[in-house]
Parts: C-alpha cells; sequence; structure tokens
C-alpha cells in the first residue's frame, strides 16, 4: 500500500518559508556584528567583498566574505545595516509549527551541533548535510507527523 503524503496548509508553508529567512539574516548578523563594516577590495582585476571589525586594540580584523559578483553577498551586503536579530519571534515560530503544523522539531543535542556547524562557517561556505539530519528538513515541505 502506498503511503499518502498530505500537503501541509499554504499559512504554516509560508511560516516555514520566513523562519527561513529570519534565521538566514540572523546567520549572517552573528557573522558580521554591526561594529564592523564590509569593503570592496580588487585583487587580480576581480572585486571581493571583506568584512572589518574592531579588534579592541585600535585596530581592524580583516575577513574574507566572497566574490562582489556574487548577487546574494551583495543583496545580504545592502541590507546589512538594516537587519536585527530576532529571536524570541523565531522560537515562537518553531513553537507554533511543531504543535499547530505538527511538524517534527530535531532534537536538542543535534540542533546544537548542527548550529555549532553553522557558527563555524559549514553552509556559508556551501556545505551540505546529508543522511538522518538532512532527512529531518524533510518535515517542513512535504510530510507533517499523524496526530493520535
Amino acid at each position: 500500500m502506498a503511503a499518502v503524503i498530505k500537503q501541509i496548509d499554504l499559512m504554516f508553508r509560508t511560516m516555514v518559508a520566513e523562519l527561513q529567512q529570519r534565521s538566514f539574516d540572523d546567520d549572517w548578523a552573528e557573522d558580521f556584528p554591526p561594529s564592523g563594516r564590509f569593503v570592496p577590495v580588487a585583487v587580480d582585476g576581480r572585486r571581493y567583498w571583506y568584512f572589518d571589525q574592531p579588534n579592541g586594540g585600535g585596530g581592524q580584523k580583516r575577513r574574507y566574505v566572497g566574490p562582489a559578483d556574487d548577487p546574494l553577498i551583495s543583496e545580504r551586503v545592502e541590507t546589512f545595516k538594516g537587519e536585527k536579530s530576532d529571536y524570541k519571534a523565531r522560537r515562537k515560530f518553531v513553537s507554533t509549527l511543531t504543535r499547530e503544523a505538527g511538524l517534527i522539531a530535531a532534537d536538542r543535542f543535534t540542533g546544537d551541533v548542527v548550529q555549532a556547524l553553522a557558527r563555524a562557517g559549514l553552509f556559508r561556505l556551501r556545505g551540505v548535510f546529508i543522511g538522518t539530519v538532512a532527512f529531518q528538513c524533510y518535515s517542513a515541505s512535504v510530510c507533517p507527523r499523524r496526530r493520535s
């Protein structure tokens, strides 16, 4: 017998998309705090984005961000000053999605490991997950758990 996949209500799919965007915005703000600034630097005829951050001793610490011709990075640089962290609001989104939409949340340990990898830059450098952790993300786009 084939399994029936139930579609998630449009409202909850919209909430998942909003949560993903807000999380992306917050991760960016965590990597690049408001005390710093983005600067374009030309190297061998190409432009790259770097992030200058005060190091506390009167100097600057410079980090590589990515190529200036990457539209995603350039868009993020443009909206950098307007972004605010909204951790509590995102927690409410997660609570609603697990309670009302029936989506399954990862266990705390897995979440902590994924967060540590994200903070280390795994996803910013285009790393991906495969296997169990990756499949846990499918619940938000395909099938909620059944309520008893």
